[in-house]
């Protein structure tokens, strides 16, 4: 989401209705700067539901005694519940706009926020007219669809990459030789072995054809399977929770994989039909 100082000079009629917005969770705050005449509004207090917006809406229909002009309405870029508000802005035809929070810290000769309540509407409005600010990509439609999707696919493959760095972990501490005999623990038949038959001592427990059958091995490989467990370094102490831990890993690799399979697949599909 970067500057776009072209589109601000072709959007931005010359004396516009400048609306500072300072947001939280539950209620927000509002002051309206007139470019024209310098006026500041008195301070609005709206809730974050429908309610609340219509209220915004009707003050800023009442305040711009101007239809012609246009109303730009900033706030700062800090947690999500800004989208929601420029969303509806944009839904009624005025301008959304962002205000780096950094900028918003470093702007005290505007204005005391003492003085305002401990609110930064002032400020904001301020940061507007001196053209610091942002026109945020709100998009719509299709691009919605793709940018929420790439969003949920780039999460999903962090908690995919952090349960698999987990899993490692858990190799390296229990059953490090296993890596000696398998390059890529992530082909299904070891997945479902590490599911059900994870540790040295539950391998050495059984004889060799079972553990071909668990481990869908040919018995040669499955003989070797053995006589490797047999030889491990692996931590032996408290392995009734170590089970518990490699099972709880490999049901969240699967489901994480599935997920993010999906996401990936509706993601193309977006990419495509844009």
């Amino acid at each position: 989401m970067g500057n776009q100082p072209n589109l601000k000079n072709k959007t931005i009629s010359k004396e516009p209705l400048i609306v500072g917005i300072d947001h939280f969770k539950e209620t927000n705050f509002a002051r309206s700067f007139d470019c024209y005449d310098g006026h500041l509004s008195k301070r609005l207090a709206f809730n974050n539901d429908i309610d609340g917006f219509h209220r915004l809406v009707d003050w800023i229909t009442a305040t711009n005694v101007d239809r012609s002009r246009q109303v730009i309405l900033g706030m700062a870029e800090t947690n999500n519940h800004w989208m929601n508000i420029a969303y509806y802005a944009k839904s009624k035809g005025f301008l959304p706009v962002i205000v780096n929070p950094a900028h918003i810290k470093e702007s005290k000769e505007f204005s005391d926020p003492s003085l305002f309540n401990n609110e930064f509407t002032y400020v904001i409005t301020q940061l507007i007219k001196n053209s610091h600010y942002t026109i945020p990509n709100l998009p719509e439609g299709i691009y919605a669809e793709l940018q929420q999707g790439i969003r949920v696919r780039n999460d999903l493959l962090s908690k995919l990459q952090d349960t698999r760095k987990q899993i490692d972990e858990w190799i390296d501490y229990y059953f490090p030789e296993l890596t000696t005999l398998f390059n890529n623990w992530e082909c299904n038949d070891v997945i479902h072995a590490l599911t059900y038959l994870p540790l040295p001592e539950d391998i050495m427990g059984m004889n060799t054809e079972n553990i071909a059958l668990i481990w869908k091995l040919s018995l040669k490989k499955a003989d070797l399977l053995k006589q490797t467990a047999q030889r491990s370094v692996g931590v032996t102490q408290g392995t009734k929770m170590v089970q518990v831990e490699i099972n709880m890993l490999m049901s969240q690799y699967r489901i994480l994989k599935n997920q993010w399979t999906q996401v990936d697949h509706y993601v193309k599909e977006y990419i495509c039909y844009s």
